[in-house]
């Protein structure tokens, strides 16, 4: 390697090594106001809940007794075995 390679080639490094240390600096910037902006923020105000909440039970719909399943049939007996 020559000289002016291994001169070119830190200059390269510091180059991306800024590069790098700006992008992080930015993005600990966003990220840090987003924190604020979450952090500062008033928090929304709800409706009270009530004491007692009235419910109106309902009926479901009328259901027919369900048939009993048919019984299997039974399987047929196994011919008989022919005499010799």
């Amino acid at each position: 390697m020559s000289a002016e390679l291994v001169g070119w080639r830190d200059e390269d490094d510091l180059d991306h090594r800024r590069r790098l240390r700006n992008a992080l600096l930015v993005s600990f910037a966003l990220h840090g106001s987003l924190f604020a902006a979450f952090a500062i923020a008033p928090t929304p105000t709800l409706a009270p809940m009530p004491q007692v909440l009235a419910v109106e039970l309902v009926a479901g719909p009328a259901t027919s007794a369900r048939p009993a399943p048919a019984a299997r049939p039974k399987p047929a007996p196994p011919p008989p075995e022919p005499a010799k």
